[in-house]
């Protein structure tokens, strides 16, 4: 008589087993990211690098200390988001700049703004390269900037759709007297927002690139996925010194495919193949 070992136990095992795998893999990390503010150090433009000596950490509220945060050294090393900055900063100029990946090593700069004065954690910024969504504080004159990347809803792969335009809120000035403008902002564009009679100061963004949520597409579900980082050049520069840019027109195809749905497969293929596994042995196991 053949013995059985395909019981309901060991499927259960099986099950339990293959649900911890789906449940400890997401769809995708997201990285954590650390702001730090300090000096440049080094200006690698033939790397793609710049080097910063952390003096200071944005715990959420505040600067804090450096020494009483994780970070553990206090030169960091990484590849900068556009090399547009290696025009506008060099070695002392101080800095406040977002990281993402292990400082022990090399890292990602998302985005670098530099400090107008006052320090490191001075309260204006003069320039900002990257991703402003990072910048902690304002650019001079009080320019403050927030954006979206609008979606091509025809282009999305997973949790992002590929964008030519972004959609910039610009504000300027203090409580009653603040003036907010908005743009939609082409890829490779410049666009100057002036300011009110009696300022010298206007506000300079062009966008490099980016990307947008696939969420934003009507229909399309929410998925987790890496959080999208974009690339400006920004300047607080004198009125009257830099004209809008326009760029070439943006080339839509006219014939797009269908886009994929986002889906989340590799743990389900596992778990299936990890059952598959134990169900084999198990009768295999019977086989005497």
């Amino acid at each position: 008589m053949r013995k059985s070992f395909f019981k309901p136990e060991f499927l259960a095992a099986a099950f339990l087993m293959a649900l911890i795998f789906i449940t400890a893999v997401p769809a995708a990390a997201v990285s954590d990211e650390t702001t730090v503010a300090g000096v440049i150090t080094k200006v690698m433009p033939e790397e793609g690098t710049i080097e910063i000596k952390a003096e200071s950490i944005w715990n959420g509220e505040t600067w804090t200390g450096v020494s009483v945060t994780f970070v553990s050294r206090e030169f960091i090393s990484g590849t900068v988001p556009d090399s547009a900055l290696y025009g506008k900063i060099k070695t002392g100029d101080p800095v406040q700049a977002t990281f993402t990946g292990d400082e022990e090593y090399s890292v990602n700069w998302l985005c670098i703004g530099k400090v107008q004065s006052g320090g490191s954690t001075g309260k204006y910024l003069s320039d900002a390269f990257g991703d402003p969504k990072y910048v902690i504080s304002p650019f001079f004159n009080n320019f403050k900037i927030t954006y979206q990347m609008l979606p091509d809803c025809s282009r999305c792969s997973g949790s992002t759709c590929a964008s030519d335009y972004a959609g910039l809120r610009v504000s300027q000035g203090w409580e009653e007297k603040n003036l907010i403008t908005e743009y939609t902002i082409a890829m490779g564009e410049r666009h100057v927002f002036t300011s009110p009679d009696g300022c010298e100061s206007e506000f300079s963004v062009t966008l490099i690139s980016g990307k947008a949520k696939a969420a934003s597409c009507p229909g399309y579900p929410a998925a987790e996925g890496p959080v999208s980082v974009n690339n400006f050049v920004i300047s607080v520069v004198q009125k009257g010194t830099v004209s809008d840019m326009t760029p070439a027109p943006v080339v839509t195809p006219t014939e797009t495919q269908s886009t994929p749905m986002p889906t989340q497969t590799s743990g389900f293929v596992f778990a299936g193949t990890l059952i598959g596994i134990f169900a084999a042995v198990f009768a295999r196991g019977g086989r005497k």
